[in-house]
């Protein structure tokens, strides 16, 4: 029997599914805390039993952690476990490439800076923090770079800064992308127009099916409103033949 090119499980395999699962519960209690966070609760130093954080005291403490250096974009992190939970699954390799789990980690922490910054200029509003809606890192940012580059050189540097985070992050090329988004663009494009075309073809099928109903009850409208004639109504028996 041939043999499969698929590597065998072993038991760092299981090790990392196991790390995968406890990533991923613990995902989902950051992100219930960080969604019933409230601040004037820590301000007003209530008692570890009138939380109403869904995760407790603890629950409050992880979000003031979490939501005081970045912000709303602390909302990001949960997801960012959940993926690196799949990453862990899908690798089957025991040998651990740290160069790779390096460029992540700083693509990761690059695309936080990044969205912290756009977030301070945007001033996202729909949460209630004490700081900017960027965090203390993104207020930090702006502060010292306002006066430099002004908003648009501001906006420009988050945009390309997130754009080579995500480069780090999942390794891709951007000039495949934009090639394979302009291909999909003409695809849809192209589908477009071909649905505009029968549907016009459709349309004037119809109108010409309409218009022919049209003529012809005209047509027959017209024969049962026709005056009858002096020869349709003399019989033929009765005209004198010559």
């Amino acid at each position: 029997m041939a043999q499969s090119g698929r590597k065998p499980v072993t038991v760092s395999f299981y090790l990392r599914e196991i790390g995968a699962i406890l990533i991923s519960a613990l995902a989902v209690v950051v992100f219930l805390a960080l969604l019933s966070y409230v601040p004037a609760e820590i301000a007003a130093g209530s008692p570890a039993s009138q939380f109403s954080n869904v995760v407790g005291s603890a629950g409050a403490a992880v979000a003031v952690a979490l939501f005081w250096p970045f912000g709303a974009v602390a909302f990001a992190i949960p997801f960012g476990m959940l993926y690196f939970s799949v990453v862990l699954i899908r690798l089957r390799d025991p040998e651990v490439d740290w160069r790779i789990v390096g460029r992540k980690t700083a693509g990761v922490l690059l695309g936080l800076i990044a969205l912290a910054t756009l977030a301070t200029l945007f001033e996202v509003g729909w949460i209630s923090l004490h700081l900017s809606s960027g965090g203390v890192i993104g207020q930090v940012i702006v502060d010292n770079l306002i006066t430099l580059i002004n908003h648009v050189g501001l906006y420009l540097g988050s945009i390309v800064l997130f754009m080579i985070a995500l480069q780090l992050t999942w390794r891709f090329s951007w000039l495949t992308a934009l090639e394979k988004i302009g291909h999909a663009v003409v695809l849809a494009l192209g589908w477009l127009a071909i649905a505009c075309r029968m549907g016009l073809q459709f349309a004037r099928s119809g109108v010409r099916s309409i218009l022919s109903k049209f003529k012809t009850a005209r047509a027959n409208r017209a024969l049962t409103t026709k005056k009858p004639t002096y020869q349709d109504q003399v019989s033929p028996t009765l005209i004198p033949k010559i």
